[in-house]
């Protein structure tokens, strides 16, 4: 058996490069008393990075220490913001602000770089 064919899929993965254009999308949530629902979306940056998580690690750090927001924090995503073109990667992230919106979220947008 070859040892380079039969890598597991978690290396794969982890040698995966993300380039391109990004803006990431933080959302919190909160339910009690007053339901909270909220996100945080940065502006378009481009870069080029190995892990996806440390991305959105370091996102949800930033929003935890700069905004303080009310509500639990719920999913943070970078890497599924991925475009070719900086036109493309701002069209995208104005559908997802609309498509908060709809969703009755109250939406924050945040400076942000990586």
């Amino acid at each position: 058996r070859d040892p380079l064919w039969s890598r597991g899929l978690g290396d794969v993965y982890k040698r995966q490069e993300y380039s391109g254009y990004h803006f990431c999308e933080a959302e919190y949530r909160s339910y009690g008393d007053e339901d909270i629902s909220e996100v945080y979306i940065s502006g378009v940056f481009y870069d080029s990075y190995v892990t996806p998580s440390r991305v959105d690690d370091s996102f949800a750090e930033f929003i935890d220490a700069e905004y303080d927001p009310e509500a639990t924090i719920y999913n943070v995503s970078c890497a599924r913001n991925q475009h070719d073109s900086e036109r493309e990667a701002e069209r995208s992230r104005n559908r997802a602000i609309s498509n908060w919106r709809d969703r009755d979220y109250e939406v924050h947008r945040v400076r942000w770089s990586r």
